[in-house]
């Protein structure tokens, strides 16, 4: 390993860090952890969350900012999941649970990228569109095929790794 081993092994809680991942959009670290604690703190479980009134929501997230959009995202992303834990995407490998992520409202790539690799340890790096357009000027990333899906690859991981891009 070139950088060591992982400080954070992966948790396994892949709809905590979802939620947790659309919190942290424009917001500060701080922020988002503070609407996570009181999300968690003012509702029993995700279904709670899931079935409150919006504004109980929004006022539990409220520090987080953008707590309009972010408790109606969240709303939608748990009625879609309808109690799905996502505790199934360890097994289903980087192609299969970046595609069921993706099918939730409002999930990109780069969320789907935090959540398996957080959560599993899966080979797929979040990266956003300034990081990449650094990364492959100064030659860490490698430019996409034409053919390929992904946004870039880490020419570091011989290709295997695939770097998530988007805003």
């Amino acid at each position: 390993m070139v950088y060591g081993p992982p400080v954070a092994p992966p948790h396994g809680a892949p709809l905590d860090e979802l939620i947790l991942t659309v919190l942290s959009q424009s917001t500060s670290d701080r922020n988002r952890d503070v609407a996570f604690l009181r999300l968690r703190k003012r509702f029993e479980d995700w279904a709670a969350v899931r079935d409150a009134p919006r504004q109980a929501v929004e006022d539990a997230i409220q520090p987080g900012g953008l707590h309009r959009q972010k408790s109606a995202r969240i709303q939608e992303i748990l009625r879609a999941l309808d109690g799905d834990d996502l505790t199934g995407l360890r097994d289903v490998g980087v192609e299969e649970g970046r595609r069921q992520l993706c099918a939730l409202p409002g999930v990109g790539r780069k969320t789907a990228a935090c959540v398996l690799l957080f959560s599993f340890g899966m080979d797929d790096i979040p990266v956003d569109t300034h990081v990449s357009r650094v990364g492959t000027r100064l030659g860490l990333f490698r430019p996409r095929p034409a053919s390929s899906s992904c946004t870039t690859t880490c020419s570091r991981c011989c290709g295997r790794a695939r770097a998530s891009s988007s805003t």
